[in-house]
């Protein structure tokens, strides 16, 4: 329906020998509306053709505390603009069972300039039930043709495991953008993995 080049990817790395510090270069090449599902208005913002230069630093900065900084160039639609986030991780136990997740992000490329924040976080209810609620709020440089000054979504996911072969899940969405004041959606899924003998 819509080929094309998805993603094209080139990085080099360094880390520290324990791992809570590393640095990475990249240049990308990459097409989102042929990659990531239209569901966050980060990805639905950011849907246009770019090809970016950058770099990124992930730090351990707790044992259970990582962070992300990237920054990076962006060449879209002939206009050379720039991102950049800072997204932090806090996970619930050591096992990595449950997690708090905050990011700020930054983009301004091909007259699509807007800030975000996102929140979201993956809670153990029990050990059959996950809830997973996901915020985000984008703050558009020049809404003055759009339906709101500013744009949530947000969604909620709820899985139950009654064994280890089927999962039910369940969840909602809405949010509010430069092309509709509010758009709702559900999903609901039932899945069964067999267990073949070895």
């Amino acid at each position: 329906i819509n080929s094309g080049l998805a993603n094209l990817q080139g990085t080099i790395s360094a880390q520290r020998d324990d791992k809570k510090l590393r640095g990475e270069l990249f240049i990308t090449r990459r097409s989102p509306i042929r990659l990531l599902p239209q569901t966050s208005l980060f990805t639905v913002l950011g849907d246009i053709s770019t090809t970016a230069a950058g770099g990124n630093v992930f730090w351990r900065a707790a044992p259970r505390l990582d962070l992300w900084f990237t920054a990076a160039l962006q060449d879209a639609r002939e206009d050379i603009g720039y991102s950049g986030s800072l997204r932090g991780t806090l996970r619930l136990d050591d096992e990595g069972r449950g997690a708090l997740t905050g990011e700020l992000r930054r983009q301004d490329v091909a007259d699509l300039g807007w800030t975000g924040l996102r929140a979201a976080a993956e809670l153990p209810l029990h050990p059959k039930v996950d809830l997973a609620p996901e915020f985000e709020l984008i703050i558009p440089d020049d809404p003055s043709e759009a339906p709101g000054k500013v744009w949530p979504w947000g969604r909620v996911a709820l899985q139950y495991r009654p064994s280890e072969s089927w999962k039910i899940a369940a969840a909602g969405e809405a949010s509010s953008n430069q092309y509709q004041r509010y758009d709702v959606r559900a999903l609901a899924r039932v899945s069964y993995e067999a267990k073949w003998p070895k």
